[in-house]
């Protein structure tokens, strides 16, 4: 049977929500720029900083990265639940400028390829004949990409806490913005929950198609008639 076109577009919705979180997944340190939180120092770099001095950390599901004023990039560790130690005021210095982010806080970033895994077999159970079972994966995996959602929000907060107070000078000397796999999540999410909208209405219109009408009867029915029968 012919796919409707109702149906290719949930399943292509449906794809596309698998491939981003598929992508969102494998994170740093494979892939740096699919970060899911990160804190940069918008000021440009004085004469005179020491090159180990860090521009930048990034926090991904498996790893975290930071970026060194020479250009040079450390990941470590690489791992289920890591730990970040935080920011020293100066490379050579044991003052805390910005609190170590406990792995509490990125032990839940597991969630993610957990919702890909099902992302992806409720994509492939949508060219069966088993709606029920399609639509009751999809809607886990949507379920489970809101919670990775939520615990990559948590994780953005708890990152923009340790830096809102850093300043010198009453000047704010760090910044925390999501990364490209925050949104990436955020977008799979969105179209799981459409496309199993879709594969639903269009299950709903090849399992039950248009059937022909009947004229209503216009006489209204009496209680008469029970006594008459």
């Amino acid at each position: 049977m012919a796919l409707s076109k109702l149906r290719i577009a949930g399943i292509t919705m449906l794809f596309i929500a698998f491939f981003l979180s598929f992508l969102a997944s494998i994170s740093l340190p494979t892939i740096r720029a699919l970060d899911i939180a990160r804190i940069t120092d918008p000021l440009p770099i004085p004469n005179g900083a020491p090159s180990i001095g860090v521009r930048e950390a990034r926090f991904g599901i498996w790893s975290f990265c930071e970026y060194f004023n020479s250009g040079s990039v450390q990941c470590n560790p690489t791992g289920h639940g890591y730990t970040w130690p935080g920011l020293t005021t100066s490379p050579n210095s044991q003052a805390i400028a910005v609190q170590p982010l406990q792995a509490s806080w990125t032990r839940g970033l597991a969630i993610h390829p957990v919702a890909t895994a099902f992302a992806f077999i409720g994509f492939c159970l949508v060219f069966t004949t088993h709606t029920f079972w399609t639509l009751l994966v999809t809607a886990l995996a949507a379920l489970l990409t809101l919670l990775a959602f939520a615990v990559d929000i948590a994780l953005y907060a708890k990152v923009h806490n340790l830096i809102k107070d850093v300043q010198v000078e009453g000047i704010h000397i760090y910044d925390s913005k999501t990364g490209a796999g925050f949104w990436l999540t955020f977008v799979s999410l969105i179209l799981l929950i459409i496309a199993g909208v879709v594969n639903l209405i269009s299950h709903r219109s090849e399992s039950y198609p248009a059937y022909p009408s009947y004229p209503m009867s216009s006489s209204k029915p009496s209680w008469l008639g029970f006594l008459k029968k």
